[in-house]
Formats: structure tokens, C-alpha cells, sequence
């Protein structure tokens, strides 16, 4: 029994589980030791390979960790065997299986992780008359404001610089610093800065990236923002942009001074465009008029044989309408050409019809509306012919829907101090009097032009008018020839219709086009970007 109890104390401790080890990383990296937290996480993920939650966090974590060594701003004192050893104290839990499922959301554990270090200077204002090189300026600020720094450590010193600002607060003394010098900065911890010389190749080595979120709202056009993600592409030669049309997000992943930029694009961009409430109204007067005038003549004069013995025979063969007779003859070849009156008459009529419509249509800046008022007819574009079975001819007519009345296509263009400029096309259909195959014509008046409106102004639109007069003239071969005559000699008929048609159109706008205090201007700093990263 006692060797059993001298051979089991002298049994090495038992190794951490990848949760324990993994659970006293969390620890590290919520009270901010970053190069433990990095160091933990990294034999977690060694240990349990499988697990996607160790490697996100040992990822996340590196790039910060190797530069808080570098400079010195962590050091972590203890071994890796005395942090897995002090790991096995921790409450043991279950390791993950070797084959995760998969997770609903697998960016789940990243939302664990810290936002970068925000600095924690001393509040006030200082003025700064200095002379000295670029670190011993670094060192005249950051003791006025509470706060320590490090340098690239291929920084190349600069000397005899002047800094001479008056009455600044921490931005403004390091916005004139950093232009100064031409040098960058921003936060390690919450009271160190990382400073470095102001290039593309420092910025990239350097600067901290960021994924930002783009939230899209559910008007936005999925093509609007396809044409914004080129826009911000293209002009900060960004590729890490990326478009998720189900979530409606966009994530921009790329260095802090260039992802602000580009989500602050993204929402001046996806503002909601500018739009206006076209107001119309359709005024028609048709006007009809009718003169019916002139001498009611007989075209025809009918002979009637009256020389028969039977008078009663005779009397049923008398045309209808004819009671005097101009008799000649006598005996069997007594014969009379009927005579009919002759009526003077002059008969006018005149109707006025009045239309009003009145609608609203939304439209958006440069997006088209339309309006009809009035009816579709049936135009047949082609006629085919059959048999039944009954042994008729069955027609087959392919017609299509065509809109009679008015229809207008407005255009708006919306400028920021309320002026409109409208491009609009109307038409104004109806049906003809020519029916070609039982086709009938249609007649058309459109309308294309521009009218630059101001606020609270009215387009009154007119000139599509129509006139027609039809003349129709009865009366005896030859003197319904003769000019003058025939006015009396003649029985005359005069149609005229007018149509006058004049349509109003009032916008007002319902959404003003972005301006300064909605989408102000984007300040990025120096050539590269925002010098001044806090």
C-alpha cells in the first residue's frame, strides 16, 4: 500500500482541458491582457482543432498581441505551463466534439470579443510654443494630457521643428502634431498611442483593421445598392467590400480610416431619394353645333295613267305622299304628274359638354409616372376565318387593349432649392369615323416638352384642341350647283364640333434633395486618410 501511495505522488498533475484553458483566456481578454488572452487561446486551438471559436479568437487576437510585444506595451511574465497550470484549477467542462455541428450563426463567438481600446486622456485645453524634434513634441503632448507613446521603431526622428498652437484640446493639438510631422496615430490601450510616419506602406503595416456594418433599409433597391458598392469601390479601391441581399447588410472590412469612409459613402448614397406629388387636373369642353337649312324640294314627280275605266284601280296606283296632280290628255290617255309641297325651314341646335378629372400621382427624382384617364378599346390586329361545324364562317379576330382619353408620362427633376423641371409626353386618343375592315382609325394629339416650375407654380397645358365641320347639301341636279342658289334652292346641313382640352399640373415636393445638413461632407484627412485614429 505505501509504494502504491509513493508512486501515485509522484504522478505528474493532470493536463488542462482546451475549455479550461480556453475559459481562463476569456478572463484574460475581458480585463484586457491581450498577449496572455492571445497565448491561451492559441494552445486551446492546438489542442481542440475542431473547435471554430478558439481559432476565431487566436486570428482576432494575434495581429494586436505581436505588436504589444514588439513595443513593449505587454509582457506577459508567467510560462505557458504555469498559465495551463493555473487553467486546472479551473471547473473542468465538456470539450466540444470532434465534429461540430454547425452553428445558426456562426460569427456568434466574435461578438464576444473587445471593441478597439478607446484613449482616456485628462480633460482640458494647453498651448504648446515648443522646439525640439518629432518625439520630444510626442512627449511635450502626451504629458499635458495624461498618456503615454510608442514609435515605429523605424521611425527616423526628425529635428528643430517648431509647434507653436494656442488654447487646443487633445484632438486639435494631435491634428496639428500629426500634420506637422506627417505622421499618423492611434490607441493600444487607453492610455498609449502607436505613432508612425504617414505613408501608404506604414498604413498598411500598422493601422488596425474594422468590419463595419451597412444596415440597408427594406425601400432600397437591391440595384441602388449594387451601383453604391461600385461607386464606394472605385473611388477608395477597395475590394473587402461585401453585399448580403437576404440580411440586407453590407460589411466593410478594411483599415479604421478608410472603413469609416466608405460606411459614411454608403449612407450619404442610400439616402432616400428625392421625391414629389404631381397634382393633375384635365379640364374638356366639346362644343357642338347644327344648322339645318334651305328649301325642301321634290327630287322625283311620279305618272300616273288616270285614262282607265275602273277610277278605283286607278286610285290605288297613286304614289304615297301626292295628292294634287298636273293632269294632260283625256279619255284612256288622261294622265297626271303629281305635284309635292315645297317647305321653307331653318332649324339651329347647340351642346356644350364639360369634363373634369383630377388625380395624384408619388415620383421619385428622374423616375417616370404615368396617368390615363379613360377607357381601353379592343383593336383588332388580325382577322382569320374558319368553318364551324354548323358549316358557318367563324371569325377569329387577335385584338389588343388600346387606351382612348389622356395619358400623360411625367418625369420629374427635383433640385434643392424646390425648383422642378418636368419632362412630360401626353397623348390624347380617340376613336375616328373611318373603319377600314372593321378596324376602326384612331385618332391621336400628343404633346412633348420641359417646364421648369418653382415652388407653389402651376403648368397650365394647352393647344390640344380639335375641330371638324361636315356640309351636306340636298337638293335638284344643276341648281344644287350654282353658288348662292343653292342656299335657297337646296336643303343644307352644317355639323361643327369642337374639342378644347387644357390640363394643370401642380408638383409639390414631398422629400427636398440631400443636402449639407443631411449629407454633410466626408472630412478623410490626409492623402491616405484620417491622420488622427481615436
Amino acid at each position: 500500500m505505501l509504494a502504491l501511495l509513493l508512486t501515485a505522488g509522484c504522478l505528474p498533475a493532470a493536463e488542462p482541458s482546451a475549455s479550461q484553458i480556453a475559459k481562463l483566456a476569456r478572463e484574460a481578454e475581458k480585463t484586457g491582457l491581450i498577449v496572455r488572452a492571445w497565448e491561451l487561446y492559441r494552445e486551446a486551438a492546438r489542442l481542440d482543432p475542431s473547435n471554430t471559436a478558439y481559432r476565431l479568437h487566436r486570428d482576432l487576437l494575434e495581429k494586436k498581441a505581436l505588436l504589444f510585444i514588439q513595443f513593449g506595451v505587454q509582457t506577459e511574465d508567467k510560462t505557458l505551463d504555469e498559465l495551463k497550470k493555473e487553467a486546472s484549477s479551473e471547473p473542468a467542462s465538456p470539450d466540444s466534439p470532434a465534429v461540430e455541428m454547425p452553428a445558426l450563426d456562426p460569427f456568434v463567438p466574435a461578438l464576444n470579443l473587445l471593441p478597439p481600446p478607446k484613449l482616456q486622456p485628462l480633460e482640458g485645453v494647453h498651448s504648446f510654443d515648443s522646439r525640439g524634434d518629432e518625439k520630444a513634441l510626442y512627449a511635450v503632448v502626451a504629458k499635458a494630457f495624461g498618456f503615454k507613446v510608442i514609435f515605429d521603431p523605424a521611425f527616423e526622428n526628425k529635428s528643430n521643428l517648431q509647434f507653436n498652437v494656442d488654447d487646443v484640446g487633445l484632438r486639435d493639438a494631435l491634428e496639428a502634431l500629426t500634420a506637422a510631422t506627417n505622421t499618423f496615430l492611434f490607441p493600444v490601450t487607453t492610455d498609449t498611442i502607436f505613432v508612425a510616419r504617414d505613408d501608404q506602406a506604414k498604413r498598411t503595416q500598422f493601422e488596425p483593421e474594422v468590419a463595419l456594418t451597412v444596415q440597408l433599409p427594406d425601400a432600397v433597391d437591391p440595384k441602388d445598392v449594387a451601383e453604391a458598392t461600385t461607386a464606394v469601390k472605385g473611388l477608395l479601391q477597395s475590394q473587402r467590400i461585401m453585399q448580403d441581399d437576404i440580411a440586407r447588410t453590407v460589411v466593410i472590412r478594411d483599415r479604421v480610416s478608410r472603413a469609416y469612409i466608405a460606411r459614411a459613402l454608403f449612407e450619404s448614397l442610400l439616402l432616400p431619394k428625392p421625391q414629389v406629388s404631381l397634382g393633375f387636373k384635365f379640364l374638356e369642353l366639346d362644343e357642338s353645333t347644327n344648322y339645318h337649312y334651305g328649301i325642301s324640294l321634290p327630287t322625283s314627280y311620279p305618272v300616273v295613267n288616270f285614262g282607265h275605266l275602273n277610277h278605283f284601280q286607278s286610285l290605288l296606283g297613286i304614289p304615297t305622299g301626292f295628292t294634287d296632280f298636273l293632269a294632260f290628255g283625256g279619255g284612256a290617255t288622261l294622265f297626271g304628274v303629281g305635284i309635292a309641297n315645297t317647305n321653307l325651314f331653318a332649324i339651329s341646335s347647340k351642346s356644350w359638354t364639360r369634363t373634369r378629372y383630377e388625380g395624384t400621382v408619388i415620383a421619385g427624382n428622374g423616375q417616370p409616372a404615368t396617368l390615363h384617364v379613360g377607357d381601353k378599346y379592343p383593336i383588332a390586329q388580325a382577322l382569320s376565318s374558319g368553318y364551324s361545324q354548323g358549316g358557318g364562317v367563324q371569325v377569329v379576330p387577335q385584338t389588343t387593349q388600346e387606351d382612348l382619353g389622356i395619358s400623360i408620362k411625367a418625369t420629374p427633376h427635383i433640385f434643392s432649392s424646390g425648383d422642378v423641371v418636368l419632362d412630360l409626353e401626353i397623348s390624347y386618343r380617340t376613336l375616328g369615323t373611318l373603319v377600314l375592315n372593321t378596324v376602326p382609325e384612331i385618332n391621336i394629339r400628343e404633346y412633348k416638352g420641359s417646364v421648369h416650375l418653382t415652388e407653389g407654380e402651376s403648368a397650365v397645358i394647352a393647344g390640344m384642341d380639335a375641330e371638324s365641320l361636315t356640309v351636306t347639301r340636298t337638293g335638284i341636279l344643276g341648281l344644287a350647283d350654282i353658288p348662292w342658289v343653292n342656299q335657297f334652292l337646296g336643303e343644307n346641313t352644317r355639323d361643327r364640333e369642337v374639342s378644347r382640352t387644357m390640363i394643370v399640373l401642380k408638383p409639390v415636393v414631398t422629400r427636398a434633395p440631400a443636402y449639407e445638413t443631411v449629407a454633410p461632407p466626408i472630412a478623410s484627412g490626409g492623402e491616405n486618410g484620417e491622420r488622427v485614429l481615436l
